[in-house]
């Protein structure tokens, strides 16, 4: 019997370390992708932030007052759009919803019930033992102060019922009266804490499984929203570039527009073409303004491609 219950110790102890380890990295699987989405969702924020800022810049001084150049331009027709008429697209921002947050069930041990119904076990059989010993020693249940008084001679009853206890009947009916009900309930809650182990290990199994797969799809969230992040910074180092271009251009018209006079008929061939490059750029910012990486992001992949070809070829005519 010793042997047996070790051997259920044993099993229970080990099962429930591998369980509360499946549990706790359950959790903590959890709760890092978790986090690692919350930290990306900031990032990408900071990313729209920075962008938005740059945006409203470029609107508020820099086209406005590429635009008050060209109206002191004659001769000159355009179709570029104005500043009234560009179509700004704000960007969304993303947030990590509670409602979002994945909720695990962490299977029961019943720890408490189990401890509640062993005691119950060990009160109902000691009551059933002291009841069999009151009936064999006809003390009876008329006299409460009676039961008390012959307390041992009911324990001595139930000592002498085993044919070895001769000579030891008191020990043996403490042992009989205590220690049944004691190791019967320790057997019960060995063996209940067992059977829950098990059924909780294969949980805990199922548990693990449903964090990892949360966990693969979360991680094709975190690097989409990477992605688009990426993509974000690289549009705003491209219009910021742009940004600078335009500004480069603008101060050379109004060196143009000093030195060779308002009609654009009357601009030297190369003030003709710094004309034409600064529409162009330009053109190219108010593609970059118009369009969002959340409403369509292919056009904001087409257009960011495009902003990169127009640099990369603005650059070689420059240092051509």
């Amino acid at each position: 019997m010793e042997n047996t219950n070790g051997a259920l110790v044993k099993f229970e102890e080990k099962n429930s370390k591998d369980t509360f380890w499946l549990i706790k990295e359950s959790l903590k699987c959890v709760n890092d992708i978790e986090e690692r989405i919350k930290s990306e969702i900031d990032e990408y924020n900071k990313a729209i932030t920075q962008f938005e800022i740059l945006k409203d810049d470029i609107v508020a001084t820099t086209i406005d007052e590429f635009e008050k150049t060209l109206k002191e331009l004659q001769n000159f027709e355009t179709d570029l759009k104005t500043k009234e008429e560009l179509n700004n697209i704000n960007f969304e921002k993303k947030e990590f919803l509670e409602s979002e947050k994945k909720v695990l069930k962490i299977p029961s041990f019943k720890t408490f019930s189990r401890f509640l119904k062993s005691l119950m076990l060990f009160i109902v059989l000691f009551l059933i033992i002291f009841i069999y010993g009151i009936n064999s020693s006809g003390v009876g249940f008329e006299n409460f102060e009676t039961i008390k008084s012959n307390f041992n001679n009911i324990v001595l009853v139930l000592g002498s019922l085993l044919p070895m206890s001769k000579g030891n009947e008191l020990n043996i009916g403490y042992s009989i009266l205590f220690g049944i009900p004691l190791v019967l309930s320790i057997f019960y809650w060995i063996i209940s804490g067992v059977i829950i182990n098990k059924k909780n290990f294969k949980k805990a199994l199922e548990l693990y499984s449903e964090a990892k797969e949360y966990e693969d799809s979360r991680i094709k969230e975190i690097e989409s929203i990477k992605d688009d992040r990426e993509k974000i910074n690289k549009m705003y180092n491209n219009l910021n570039t742009l940004k600078v271009f335009l500004e480069e251009m603008m101060y050379r018209l109004k060196r143009i527009l000093h030195l060779e006079g308002k009609d654009v008929k009357n601009f030297h061939e190369k003030s003709k073409k710094d004309l034409l490059d600064s529409i162009d750029i330009e053109e190219i910012i108010f593609e970059i303004l118009e369009v969002s990486i959340d409403e369509n992001k292919d056009s904001f992949e087409h257009i960011l491609k495009k902003s990169e070809n127009f640099l990369e070829e603005y650059k070689r005519k420059i240092y051509a």
